[in-house]
């Protein structure tokens, strides 16, 4: 007993310890069939997923927001101010979020097959996509304490350059292509990340709203 949980203590510390210094070396892990030395990605990914949603359900809730400033749009600050203080919208938002992101990522593995064709199979290249999405979730955690700032300028910087990094080493390390090569399929990839985060966000946002009978056209046009 006390061995078994010696050695899956080992495992996750050695998986961590993979999945955060040497990106891109799980999925090859993987991919080479060496799977009983690290957590599997699912469970990965669920561990990061879970974790991620309890901090969001925290942060995210009924609140007034700031006044708009100078660098923000009224309109803007009305629609996030309209669904935060919704504690329905909320709720209904925080629900359905996990179950887009987990279907969003399977036609980002798709994507990324056109990308790099011929470099790997697709079964690959989605655990490849899933270790990415759970470096994500723990670097959205890292960074959630300076998200509530609206003076924090500097977040989104923050946030997306050690991601986008981890990402280009990622790719180097499991497509095994040269470092041009790999620039290319960086810029094609990170490009693609970013357009299917923000359409899954704003997916979900327009599903939470009807899920509970509002009217949709605030999200885009900035109505209350």
């Amino acid at each position: 007993m006390v061995g078994e949980i010696f050695e899956a203590d080992s495992r996750l510390l050695r998986t961590l310890r993979a999945l955060f210094l040497r990106p891109g070396l799980l999925a090859q892990a993987f991919a080479r069939g060496r799977r009983a030395h690290y957590v599997s990605p699912f469970r990965l990914y669920l561990f990061a997923s879970l974790l991620y949603f309890l901090v969001v359900s925290f942060v995210i809730g009924p609140s007034d927001s700031s006044p708009p400033t100078e660098e923000t749009s009224a309109a803007a600050v009305a629609t996030t101010s309209a669904f935060l203080s919704d504690p329905m919208a909320v709720s209904a938002y925080l629900e359905y979020l996990p179950i887009a992101v987990i279907f969003a990522l399977p036609l980002y593995a798709l994507l990324l097959q056109f990308v790099f064709i011929g470099r790997r199979a697709y079964a690959e290249s989605f655990v490849f996509v899933l270790h990415l999405q759970t470096i994500g979730f723990f670097v959205f955690i890292l960074f959630m304490p300076w998200m509530e700032d609206g003076d924090a300028g500097w977040i989104d910087w923050a946030f997306t350059l050690p991601l986008g990094v981890y990402l280009f080493l990622a790719l180097k390390r499991f497509y095994g292509m040269s470092v041009f090569r790999t620039f290319a399929g960086w810029v094609a990839a990170m490009s693609l990340y970013i357009l299917f985060m923000i359409a899954v966000l704003l997916g979900t946002y327009a599903v939470a709203e009807l899920s509970i009978g509002n009217d949709i056209s605030r999200i885009f046009m900035g109505e209350s």
